[in-house]
């Protein structure tokens, strides 16, 4: 009975995400990840920026872009989210349920610095930052005739971020490269997964895995980015994600007839890795006119690195599914056009989002579509706004430039 119990609970701990064969894998919650650039001009567009590349968000775009800067800058970024993760049912398989979540976050910080033919820039970046409720119960559905209770829960908070340090040097007039090296920390707070029986017999069951801990992996990133003749530009980018080590506490709590005396085993730690996908971006952008520039790009996102076990594979083959690398397809268009002496620009885009979650019965194949505006007031202070709506995530975005 009990190794039945402890079945089902496993069965809850949603998709299981990759790791090295030495180390167990972290089981977590779908993740709805957040791998645009980090600002609302390039959120806008699209989130295309990798062939543009003109701001202090480069550093995460394409730090090549930085040379591009003639006077210092700052900027501050901030983001709204709202999540609707999908979770099958553990008692029914063939039903869903979705479970929506927000966060506000700071998303970006930076200091840029530019001299003849270089720029350094040093930035706070929040890549993703997730959060994530859920909850099922049965009333005697799982095994008709048996008067047993049965609950799973799960809540969980997962923060990306990263302290970075970039560098761009210009090889000639129309040709830069760049990279950044970053203190990138995994955050992963679930405070509560848990498997919990009852019966009118007073027969009690919890199983519960938790994971509080963080870690924290040296990472880069590095770009080249080409302006032929001030019409066209093109860049290329890569993105390290990084592998994390976590402990996972495990425990088991019964009492009642059935199970005799009071059971209680755990805490139990155990190591486990989550590993972020690396991702690669090539793009190019267009200038018809002083006044209108159209970008499009494509990324590649290793996210086979997610993929479950080939134990986990074999042994939940009806609801679990190995996961391929994504492509996500960009384009994106800006146009500014003057109010006076104030430049003002709108924007629109879209994006496709693969699947990545690795379960049969969810699909978090997405089309995102994206739009903001911007204005800069005294050549010096720039406001932009940027919004994403797609099926399962919708965002906000505003950010702040000065430049001295």
């Amino acid at each position: 009975m009990r190794r039945t119990l402890m079945g089902l609970g496993v069965l809850f701990l949603a998709v299981p995400f990759a790791s090295a064969q030495t180390r167990p894998r972290a089981r977590t919650i779908p993740i709805q990840f957040q791998f645009a650039p980090p600002g609302a001009r390039a959120l806008a567009m699209g989130a295309t920026f990798v062939a543009i590349a003109d701001d202090a968000t480069a550093a995460e775009s394409n730090p090549a872009g930085l040379t591009i800067l003639t006077k210092p800058e700052i900027s501050a970024h901030f983001r709204t989210s709202r999540f609707e993760p999908e979770f099958v049912n553990p008692f029914n398989i063939d039903a869903t349920a979705s479970f929506a979540s927000k966060v506000y976050s700071p998303a970006y910080f930076s200091l840029v610095y530019p001299f003849k033919n270089a720029a350094i820039s040093v930035y706070y970046q929040q890549a993703t930052n997730f959060e994530s409720s859920a909850s099922f119960s049965d009333q005697g559905e799982l095994f008709p005739g048996t008067p047993a209770n049965f609950a799973l829960s799960s809540q969980a908070e997962l923060l990306l971020d990263n302290i970075g340090a970039s560098l761009a040097y210009k090889l000639t007039p129309k040709l830069s490269v760049g990279a950044s090296v970053r203190a990138s920390r995994l955050k992963f707070k679930n405070t509560g997964e848990t498997f919990d029986y009852a019966d009118i017999d007073g027969d009690t069951y919890r199983l519960q895995e938790q994971i509080n801990d963080d870690n924290r992996q040296v990472t880069f990133n590095v770009g080249i980015l080409a302006n032929p003749n001030g019409n066209i530009s093109a860049g290329v980018f890569y993105k390290k994600g990084g592998k994390f080590d976590l402990t996972r506490v495990t425990q088991e709590f019964s009492s009642g007839p059935f199970f005799g005396d009071l059971l209680e085993s755990g805490p139990t730690p155990e190591d486990v890795r989550y590993e972020v996908p690396d991702s690669f971006s090539g793009g190019i952008a267009l200038r018809p006119t002083d006044r209108w520039v159209v970008s499009g790009e494509v990324t590649w996102i290793k996210y086979s690195v997610l993929s479950p076990s080939q134990e986990d594979l074999t042994e939940n083959s009806d609801t679990l599914e190995a996961i391929d690398d994504g492509v996500e397809i960009h384009v994106g268009t800006e146009y500014t056009f003057l109010s006076g002496q104030t430049p003002f620009s709108i924007r629109a885009g879209l994006f496709t989002d693969p699947d990545h979650d690795g379960q049969k019965l969810l699909d978090s194949k997405q089309v995102h579509g994206t739009f903001g505006a911007g204005f800069v007031l005294g050549g010096r202070f720039q406001v932009d706004f940027g919004a994403n709506f797609a099926k399962r995530v919708k965002e906000g975005l505003v950010s702040f430039v000065y430049r001295f």
